[in-house]
């Protein structure tokens, strides 16, 4: 069901000539079909809406199969054209009641039957689509349409093994050898059998080079076995047989985004942008690309872009927050991450970002209240523990600091940052004695830590700090 009654045979019009009339009836129904002669083009559009079919110009179809059905409301395949756009375009609905309508002007015609199937399959009513494969079947065994429709929806029944036998047995048909190939592969790949998936794609290349598609799929293949440089060089050959190819574009740019190479996973996530900008998942990515490359303004359109087709996505909401925080507007950044926290309230790593964001806006009793509702989450996290315990160092509260070092260091004792802030701590508390041992441990750990000791302790509000102090650091 590929073909759509358009070949370009002797008598009939070449593509070129197909184009212009194309361009032509565009501009005729641009202002509506009351200025369009459809009674005397009505043959033209016979020819030309399967013209549109085959070149997937499925608003194109659905136009100019809606116009013909004014002139010729009996008309099966106006209908049934009519249908097939409408599938195309997702609207299944509609598609059915096009559908429907052609059968009750020709209850004998395989092809309706063949599409209302497709589309009881698209609505996941897989029992009605059955039935109708069966009665075509039952009468002829041998309809390699309904052979490949039942294939397809085995497939969609997760029942891989007999589409795949019923697939192998058309990879003979003359008509449906690369189809049945291709979706041979597709069901490989639902396995995890990479291997057998991968070569029989490249099979369908090696009959039909020109054919994007070929190319996207072995790619797609070839990611889910972590191949993704050669990946790469598939996609890249799938845009530029077609370089409108916004999921192959994408693609590229999830593949490159996987290896660490972010401007070029930039560059291909706005060629998918320029040919379908309605797609979230290619403004997210994008954004987030711009996010890990430190483009933090572009980040914050990107997201908001996202989210204008999604607003309520967790990951685009930190993303957005975090991208406001990176250009310095910590308000904007507490509003998307508290947005975000509706959504995911016990998320530890956002909590934690709503207290760091909270403490650069200099409301220290809100930080230190998300830092605590993150370690109630989690009361064993090292990174939080220290950057709770910082914190509450840094405004002054040295007493209740301490005591969260010393849980870091329960968990990190190889770490010299737990026992150098807990010295200081004591120190600020009066303590003489056990900051020595504390410092101590901290310079066996990082040695490195020597060349500014004595500068860094110094700077701290003590009047009984001497050199005695420090040599006995060192003994």
């Amino acid at each position: 069901m590929n073909s759509y009654g358009f070949d370009e045979g002797e008598d009939d019009p070449s593509p070129r000539d197909m184009d212009e009339q194309l361009r032509r009836f565009r501009h005729e129904l641009s202002g509506g079909s009351k200025n369009f002669d459809g009674f005397h083009n009505a043959q033209a559009l016979e020819t030309l809406i399967p013209y549109c079919l085959d070149k997937q110009l499925f608003n194109d179809a659905l136009t100019f199969s809606t116009v013909l059905i004014e002139y010729q409301p009996f008309s099966a395949d106006a209908w049934l054209w009519r249908g097939v756009a409408l599938s195309n375009l997702e609207r299944f609905d509609e598609a059915m009641e096009s559908f429907d309508r052609a059968m009750s002007l020709d209850p004998t015609d395989n092809d309706i039957q063949l599409h209302r199937a497709d589309v009881f399959a698209e609505r996941g009513e897989y029992e009605r689509a059955w039935n109708i494969y069966e009665e075509i079947l039952r009468t002829h065994p041998d309809d390699e349409e309904a052979l490949y429709g039942k294939a397809l929806l085995l497939g969609r029944m997760n029942r891989i093994d007999e589409a795949i036998a019923l697939l192998k047995y058309l990879q003979k048909s003359e008509e449906r050898s690369l189809d049945a190939t291709a979706e041979l592969a597709y069901c490989y790949d639902q396995k995890h059998d990479y291997d057998n998936a991968f070569a029989l794609y490249q099979q369908c290349i090696d009959e039909d080079p020109f054919d994007a598609t070929h190319w996207f799929n072995a790619g797609v293949v070839l990611c889910h076995h972590q191949q993704f440089y050669k990946a790469i060089d598939y996609y890249d050959m799938a845009v530029t047989l077609k370089p409108e190819f916004s999921a192959a574009w994408y693609n590229l740019g999830n593949s490159y985004g996987t290896l660490g190479r972010l401007l070029e996973a930039i560059y291909a996530y706005e060629q998918a942008l320029e040919f379908e900008r309605t797609d979230f998942a290619f403004w997210h990515n994008l954004g987030s690309a711009y996010h890990e490359t430190n483009q933090s303004q572009k980040a914050v359109e990107a997201f908001h872009n996202a989210l204008a087709i999604e607003p309520h996505h967790f990951e685009s909401l930190y993303g957005l927050a975090a991208s406001y925080d990176g250009i310095g507007k910590p308000e904007k950044a507490i509003e998307y991450y508290l947005q975000a926290e509706l959504l995911q309230p016990q998320d530890t790593d956002l909590l934690y970002a709503i207290a760091d964001v909270y403490y650069s806006a200099k409301n220290v009793e809100q930080a230190l209240a998300y830092y605590e509702k993150a370690l109630r989450n989690n009361p064993r996290d090292p990174d939080g523990i220290f950057d709770y315990a910082a914190t509450l160092f840094d405004e002054a509260m040295y007493g209740e600091s301490a005591l969260w070092f010393e849980k870091f260091i329960e968990l990190r004792p190889d770490n010299y940052e737990g026992y150098y802030f807990l010295a200081k701590c004591l120190l600020l508390l009066g303590d003489k004695i056990n900051p020595v041992e504390l410092l101590r441990k901290a310079l066996l750990i990082n040695p490195e830590l020597r060349a500014d000791l004595r500068k860094d302790i110094n700077s701290l509000p003590l009047f009984f700090l001497n050199d005695a102090f420090f040599r006995k650091i060192e003994e």
